[in-house]
């Protein structure tokens, strides 16, 4: 699992007042593979949303609406 992600994570919760911070993990798609054994310890921490990277901008933007919508 991605350690400094889920510490930055957790830290950014126990900092959190009011409003919650959209976490999002981008994970460079060669990792796409081991997903399955990450994933639900970044979300056990809070992260919102994981997804491979990408170089396409246009992809985080329609991420991004369909999770705020």
């Amino acid at each position: 699992m991605p350690e400094k992600a889920v510490q930055l994570a957790r830290y950014i919760r126990e900092q959190e007042g009011t409003t919650r911070v959209l976490l999002v993990y981008w994970y460079p798609p060669h990792k796409s593979y081991s997903l399955d054994s990450f994933e639900y310890g970044l979300r056990a921490v809070g992260v919102d949303l994981c997804h491979s990277a990408t170089s396409d901008s246009q992809v985080l933007r329609n991420l991004l609406k369909k999770w705020l919508a």
